[in-house]
C-alpha cells in the first residue's frame, strides 16, 4: 500500500528523533471519500498505517491518536468494537498554600473481550514506558515548582 498524498500544503509525516508525527489523515482513497463513517474510519486508519510504513513503523508503534468527528451522532459507529482507549492524566492538588500533591492516573477502556485480549500483550510492553513518562513529567513539574518557589514574588499592593 502506498502512502496517500496530502490533500493540503502540509507534510504528512515528520520524524523528530525517535518520534513520528503523522498529520491530517482522512478517510479518502484515490481521491474519493467512501460512504459512511465506518468506511471512512477504516480508510483513515489504513492511511495512517501507510504513512507509518514509509518510515519503517506500524500501527502497533502508535502511542497516541487524536480523532475528530464532524457529527457526534456518528460516535457510536466510529467507536465500534475492537478499539482500546487509554487516558492518562496529571494533576496537582493543593494541600496547603505552599504544597501540592501531584497525582497521575491511567485508565484503559476496551470496547470488547477481543480488544482486551489483544491489548494485554501490548500493555505488557507499554506500561514500563508509561512509568518512565510519568517520572519525566513529575520531574518537570518538580523543577518548575522549585523554580517558581525560588522566585521573589511582588508584594500585593492595596488599591
Amino acid at each position: 500500500m502506498s502512502a496517500p498524498k496530502p490533500v493540503g500544503p502540509y507534510t504528512p509525516i515528520v520524524r523528530a528523533g525517535d518520534w513520528l508525527i503523522v498529520s491530517g489523515q482522512v478517510g479518502v482513497e484515490g481521491g474519493k471519500l467512501p460512504d459512511g463513517v465506518a468506511a471512512q474510519t477504516a480508510q483513515a486508519v489504513r492511511n495512517v498505517a501507510a504513512q507509518l510504513a514509509t518510515e519503517g513503523a506500524a500501527l502497533t508503534d502508535v502511542a497516541k491518536t487524536l480523532c475528530f468527528l464532524t457529527d457526534m451522532g456518528d460516535f457510536a459507529t466510529f467507536n465500534e468494537p475492537g478499539y482500546v482507549k487509554i487516558i492518562w492524566t496529571l494533576r496537582a492538588d493543593p494541600i496547603s498554600p505552599t504544597e501540592s500533591i501531584v497525582r497521575t492516573d491511567t485508565r484503559v477502556a476496551t470496547t470488547d473481550r477481543d480488544a482486551r485480549a489483544k491489548f494485554r500483550l501490548y500493555w505488557a510492553f507499554l506500561s514500563p514506558g508509561i512509568v518512565l513518562i510519568r517520572k519525566i513529567a513529575l520531574a518537570m513539574v518538580k523543577r518548575e515548582a522549585e523554580r517558581f518557589a525560588s522566585q521573589t514574588l511582588p508584594t500585593p499592593s492595596r488599591i
